[in-house]
């Protein structure tokens, strides 16, 4: 990691770290985890958001992810980014200004992968950055309900028996949304990857994924991950395997 951008063809970065169970992204080089909301040994799931960059000579942004659960793990491809601003209510304060469905809030990248099997993927959501240029805070959606087309048939399911769309989406939306970065009303998208203190940090534009073991990546996931998960294919009558490594055998059709 480099801290200007004097090597050439580095480009701005924003690392994510864990706190306190919150998401958020800070100037560490940890993860933060994705959890889904309905999680137990049984059925597990969890995306790590690894780091964000800005490619400005291509005009795009990279949010790279690594993505691991049951065989039914859904495809990063239908994740989206969400545009909100902030809004004065009539007592003052300010709430969130956010149109449910608005195609113009919500954001879709295509997903470049490394690492695309039941149950595993790992590499990079692409999205143009032209689409950034709005002032206000921009969140990650993994796998998006709204984008899903089993889940959107049961949202227009849920509308259709008269529930708000508002309320339809919070219904299925079984990821929490991740806090991604602020654009400022002066210096436009780059100005959000500043740290608190102003400064930027650069990295030369090579996966994080790159000749990685697959130790490392047990490492990257270890802090959230315990042995009911890692191991119940070892007990009396648990289920499959749930870590999926390169040599392990895994039927495409099969959803346990």
């Amino acid at each position: 990691m480099v801290q200007d951008d004097n090597v050439r063809g580095a480009v701005p970065v924003r690392l994510f770290q864990h706190q306190d169970d919150s998401a958020t992204i800070g100037s560490s080089s940890s993860v933060t985890p994705c959890p889904w909301k309905k999680n137990s040994p049984g059925y597990f799931y969890l995306c790590l958001h690894v780091r964000l960059e800005f490619h400005r000579k291509d005009d795009e942004l990279r949010l790279y992810l690594d993505a691991r659960g049951e065989r039914d793990l859904r495809n990063p491809k239908d994740s989206s980014i969400e545009w909100r601003v902030e809004a004065n209510t009539n007592d003052g304060s300010q709430s969130h200004g956010f149109v449910p469905n608005d195609a113009n809030n919500l954001i879709s990248g295509e997903f470049i992968s490394e690492v695309a099997m039941p149950g595993h993927f790992k590499g990079y959501l692409s999205f143009y950055a032209g689409h950034f240029k709005k002032t206000g805070k921009y969140y990650f959606n993994f796998a998006d309900c709204r984008r899903n087309t089993d889940l959107s048939r049961m949202i227009a399911v849920l509308e259709s028996e008269g529930v708000p769309t508002s309320t339809a989406i919070l219904v299925l939306k079984d990821y929490p949304e991740i806090f991604l970065f602020e654009v400022p009303e002066e210096g436009g998208l780059i100005k959000a990857f500043a740290n608190g203190d102003g400064n930027m940090q650069y990295a030369l534009p090579v996966s994080p994924f790159k000749d990685e073991s697959e130790e490392e990546e047990k490492r990257r996931f270890g802090p959230f991950l315990g042995n009911d998960v890692l191991k119940r294919h070892e007990a009396e009558g648990g289920r499959y395997k749930w870590w999926v490594g390169a040599n392990d055998n895994v039927d495409p059709h099969h959803i346990s």
